[in-house]
């Protein structure tokens, strides 16, 4: 860091970024740390105030909200925009001035500011919840039932907020009392007692939605049961006991606690399943204590600040083995979001959106469509990087789904929203097929008017539909190309059917494209164009190119009529099936041109606010799949 810092917070932005904010020494200095260029930078503005042991809280506005800190205790609360990377007050600050309280995010999008000490130095009990869309702060409907600071507040999975330990009075007398918050009453009601009374210690919310609680003066470590309101003793204890240790939840849903104390390297982990706490294999290259430590979207925790024999300055990444989430390998920043997750014989394949993409091997900042397979024990990428089109080293592992491949251009893309269910396995030539489909809205000088994509006169989104090939020699046309999809009337479509390279080099167009104007069964029900083995038309020669993996792609041509083709597959058997594949093999996946007005309805359920869901895979990948979804889904709240 530009700057030594104590007793701090670090927020990580939507785009990926951590805000580093005051902190002892640090006056009124706020930098950013890019993950992709592994360096920090001043933020254009600075903060109004200096401030440390302060709060900062991420917005669903993507806005931060910082409030309080400093000694004497201020009422001040202000606003960092990531826009325009300036700070401004809030419309009005806290009814009262806080500092070693804490600050947690509600589900409707307020925030909870607790406990802390006043500017008189007393321990208080008054809360109070800050409104974004009002930008002001007011008293809760009832106060905690007792007087807390240096306590730990977690957001529960039914939207409450459990408020543990703490310390109160004039000597700081450790509490071993908690206490939950009721968003929809704005009001306190006590909870269970914990085995021993702590403050400055950890509270982590584990997958299983149990509370890890443990740190201050003792190596026994608790769990809360948010539906007994109880605390029990985990089987296993600390290795050493730590204060202002932070602990980080990793993707693996293992937690981390890392340094703290009087100022140690020390780290370990705790895990779930055992109920048990071993060191990791290194611990940081500096002891430290009142530090920050944060997960970032790439996977790593980056820890910064604090202090060991001086105030610090030094930051450290922690990689966690096996641990990673999708985009780990590329250190890159993105914003990732519509993850779908599907089994693959124990290593889960994940397809999702993101504002990144490559052309070769050039990062741009177009919205495409990515996609790893990953290992279910390690969670690594398992493709190999590509071998033409010139060297890619490991980021490029990480499979880039470009859509502006056809028809050339180079204007403003956009892919997202992708569907996936499935693999077929292992093909006889060593080949594993994906099939997904996902929406295009190319609008490129080029682009063919109809075409897969968007053409310059209108704002329409298409979809495509693509089965990719891993890992083969060669794809198999020992059998005819079969497109299925789901038409809602007649209409004029042209069918060509595509081999791509993964990055978007083409390697060979159709042979022959088919036309479709009828519907055989009548409409609306399932139809299919065929290219036949030996025939014509004919599937795509595959003669080019020594690869690790390919796409198959369908494209539709719209050109007269009015016909809707299922993208969301509502009970519809829609999807592009090639090769020797038989249809039960095939991903139910959709195609889509919304061309016309019987495509107003799927527009309004499209543009409808995304579900947050956890999706679980089998096997030894259930837990991994999970935290790969929360965390993607939850960096767009």
């Amino acid at each position: 860091m530009n700057q030594t810092r104590v007793d701090f917070p670090a927020t990580v932005l939507m785009d990926g970024r951590v805000l580093v904010t005051g902190g002892e020494s640090a006056n009124t200095i706020a930098e950013l740390f890019s993950p992709s260029a592994n360096t920090f930078s001043s933020t254009t503005g600075g903060m109004r105030i200096s401030r440390f042991q302060h709060t900062a809280t991420l917005l669903p506005n993507g806005k931060v909200l910082i409030a309080g800190g400093n000694d004497p205790a201020v009422t001040s609360a202000e606003l960092y925009d990531p826009a325009s990377q300036t700070f401004s007050y809030t419309t009005g600050g806290m009814v009262v001035g806080r500092l070693q309280h804490t600050a947690t995010l509600l589900k409707d999008g307020r925030v909870l500011v607790t406990g802390g000490n006043n500017p008189s130095g007393t321990t208080v009990t008054a809360a109070e919840l800050y409104t974004p869309s009002t930008n002001t702060f007011a008293v809760t409907t009832g106060g905690m039932t007792t007087t807390r600071r240096l306590h730990t507040t977690t957001l529960l999975p039914d939207g409450k907020v459990l408020l543990i330990g703490g310390c109160n009075g004039a000597g700081c007398t450790d509490l071993s009392s908690s206490e939950l918050f009721n968003p929809s009453t704005n009001t306190f009601t006590a909870s269970g007692n914990m085995i021993t009374g702590r403050r400055l210690h950890i509270a982590t919310l584990l997958d299983n939605g149990q509370v890890l609680v443990a740190g201050h003066g003792t190596t026994v470590a608790e769990l809360f049961d948010p539906g007994s309101g109880s605390f029990s003793q985990t089987s296993g204890g600390l290795q050493v006991s730590t204060d202002n240790g932070p602990a980080v939840l990793l993707p693996s849903g293992k937690v981390i606690i890392i340094g703290g104390d009087t100022a140690t390297s020390r780290a370990e982990l705790y895990d779930p399943t055992s109920q048990s706490f071993s060191y990791t294999t290194g611990g940081m290259n500096t002891a430290r204590r009142s530090h920050a430590a944060v997960l970032m979207p790439d996977g790593r925790i980056l820890v910064s600040g604090g202090y060991s024999t001086d105030f610090l300055s030094t930051a450290e990444l922690y990689t966690p083995a096996g641990e990673m989430l999708v985009s780990h390998s590329s250190g890159l920043g993105g914003h990732q979001t519509s993850p779908k997750v599907t089994a693959n014989s124990g290593n889960p394949i994940v397809v999702w959106q993101d504002t990144r993409s490559f052309v070769g091997t050039t990062l741009t900042s177009d919205q495409n469509v990515f996609m790893q397979k990953l290992s279910g024990s390690s969670g690594r990428p398992q493709w190999p990087a590509a071998t033409t089109g010139g060297s890619y080293s490991a980021p490029y592992a990480v499979t880039d789904i470009r859509v502006d491949s056809l028809a050339g251009g180079t204007g403003t893309h956009y892919s997202g929203k992708p569907a996936v269910g499935g693999v077929t396995g292992s093909l006889a030539d060593g080949t594993i097929r994906v099939y997904l489909g996902y929406e295009d809205n190319r609008n490129d000088a080029g682009a063919a008017s109809g075409e897969c994509g968007v053409s310059n006169s209108t704002s329409l989104v298409r979809v495509c539909g693509q089965s990719y090939d891993v890992n083969e020699i060669n794809i198999n046309q020992s059998s005819s190309w079969t497109v299925y999809f789901y038409a809602s009337a007649a209409a004029g479509l042209t069918v060509n059917t595509d081999i791509m390279e993964w990055d978007g080099t083409q390697i060979a167009k159709a042979s022959a494209n088919s036309t479709w104007s009828s519907c055989s069964p009548a409409c609306p029900s399932m139809q299919t164009v065929t290219f036949t083995s030996g025939g014509s038309p004919a599937p795509p020669s595959d003669t080019t190119g020594n690869i690790s993996m390919r796409r198959l792609q369908v494209r539709f041509t719209w050109s007269s009529g009015t016909v809707t083709i299922s993208y969301d597959n509502s009970g519809f058997d829609s999807r592009l099936a090639t090769g020797t594949i038989v249809p039960e093999n095939s991903l139910i996946l959709g195609l889509v041109i919304p061309v016309l007005p019987p495509m107003v309805g799927y527009w309004r359920r499209r543009r409808s606010p995304p579900s947050h869901r956890r999706i679980r895979a089998i096997g030894v990948f259930r837990r991994f799949a999970n935290r790969i979804l929360w965390r993607m889904t939850h960096a767009v709240q």
